[in-house]
């Protein structure tokens, strides 16, 4: 790749990563602030529902990404209107889905809860945090959208901007509602649930004068359109999918062996997941867009630079986040350990050391996943995320924690995320294999 165009990689990756930390820390703000407010029941309470959140954001994503690659790739291609139909049909079907979320909010949080695991004084609080997280679906999924679009319509900055803002707003809210408001856990959802609403406010001055390449007109709606966008995008849910799953799957086993403090505990470690998740997503979503046009180009070479330098840059990531939670893991669960409670606090410091040696290999699988998908590779990227979010870790989870105990829960994690970058690397080989072959056979003609 020629000198502009690592900058334009640098600034893709470096504005995407500092918007995904953004939306990571709406659950990171209230993990904080509930530990100091609430203790190890409002941590346990939040832990329950993250699923939700997981599963809300992550349809977001499906119509989001899925919606803009095919937008970006029509663009290119010269189609007409493309911006119109695409964004245009995926705000029906995203505000269609949210309305679903908000009608389960409104009605049916306490059972939902309880399908979740949440159990005694922890049930009530877990009710509170879902029903208003719900509620507030509509705003999450288009706030989604929005991001995936501008950053595709060349926009990355100001996707960025909007994120940051939602999220030093939920921060300095949270602190507000909690503590002199003392608004308890309904302030903390409540926090986070306006942050969605803010970022859009950043977003529509620019949508509203149409300085984009895209926007709301009246199109047809087309079934087949939002087929394929949902196909594109389905690999990127079914990421943030593997941790509700995850999630999910840990709460049942965890509280079987330690209880309500058990489940705090890995509540410790998942809210530090979700910002290094994000940062990997930020990578991988940052260079989605750059090998959406590059494909579209067909050009194929730098298609597999980007690809080289995205690995590169998540595996340095992955060694960074192993060290620091292997050397820092005391000062990380002490954090979130407002009660100081001594069980919670080991139990998390084991955890974060075991845990997080899957950081070498999440990332590479996340990376994985959007290459595939940016490509149009749809098994391939379906396969990735199946592995990851079902395939592996449930069996990985129930056998590694009947052997070993919660020892075995924590690696299960690590475990699942080596076998599936195996899998991945093999099936990316193939495809660049697959690819320069046919290349060969095209110029000998």
């Amino acid at each position: 790749m020629s000198g502009k165009e690592m900058k334009l990689f640098i600034k893709y990756i470096g504005l995407s990563v500092l918007g995904t930390v953004g939306v990571s820390c709406y659950i990171l703000a209230d993990t904080y602030f509930i530990s100091k407010g609430m203790g190890t029941a409002g941590l346990a309470a939040l832990n329950i529902c993250i699923p939700a959140y997981s599963i809300v954001y992550g349809i977001g994503l499906m119509f989001g990404v899925g919606g803009a690659t095919k937008y970006n790739i029509l663009k290119e291609r010269g189609i007409p209107d493309a911006g119109k139909s695409t964004f245009t049909n995926t705000v029906i079907v995203g505000l269609s889905v949210s309305a679903v979320f908000f009608i389960c909010g409104a009605f049916f949080a306490k059972p939902l809860v309880e399908l979740l695991g949440a159990r005694g004084e922890v049930v009530e609080m877990s009710r509170i945090y879902l029903k208003v997280l719900l509620m507030f679906a509509p705003a999450f999924i288009l706030n989604a959208i929005f991001y995936s679009f501008l950053r595709n319509d060349g926009s990355p900055a100001l996707a960025m901007t909007g994120m940051i803002a939602g999220s030093l707003s939920n921060i300095l809210l949270d602190w507000i509602f909690i503590f002199p408001l003392d608004m308890g856990i309904f302030g903390a959802i409540l926090a986070t649930g306006l942050s969605p609403v803010i970022s859009l406010s950043i977003y529509m001055p620019k949508f509203l004068m149409k300085r984009n390449g895209f926007g709301i007109g009246r199109t047809k709606m087309d079934f087949l359109l939002c087929g394929k966008m949902a196909l594109t995008g389905v690999p990127v849910m079914l990421g943030e999918m593997s941790t509700a799953v995850v999630t999910f799957t840990f709460n049942k086993i965890m509280y079987g062996f330690e209880g309500t403090v058990g489940v705090a505990a890995y509540g410790v470690i998942a809210n530090i997941a979700v910002v290094v998740l994000a940062v990997f997503n930020g990578i991988s979503n940052g260079v989605q867009p750059l090998i959406s046009k590059n494909y579209a180009e067909e050009n194929g070479k730098n298609v597999r630079k980007l690809l080289a330098y995205a690995s590169g840059v998540t595996v340095l990531f992955g060694a960074a986040v192993y060290l620091s939670a292997y050397f820092g893991a005391e000062g990380l669960a002490s954090v979130f350990n407002g009660e100081k409670n001594i069980t919670l606090q080991l139990l998390a410091e084991r955890g974060i050391r075991i845990y997080f040696i899957g950081a070498f290999f999440v990332g590479i699988n996340i990376l994985l996943t959007s290459y595939f998908a940016a490509r149009e590779k749809i098994i391939q990227s379906h396969i990735i995320s199946a592995s990851r979010g079902l395939a592996v870790i449930l069996p990985a989870a129930v056998f590694m924690s009947s052997i070993y105990g919660t020892d075995g829960l924590w690696l299960s994690f690590p475990l699942t995320e080596f076998i599936v970058t195996v899998c991945g690397t093999v099936l990316a080989a193939v495809e660049i294999k697959r690819n320069q072959k046919r290349k060969n056979v095209v110029l000998t003609r």
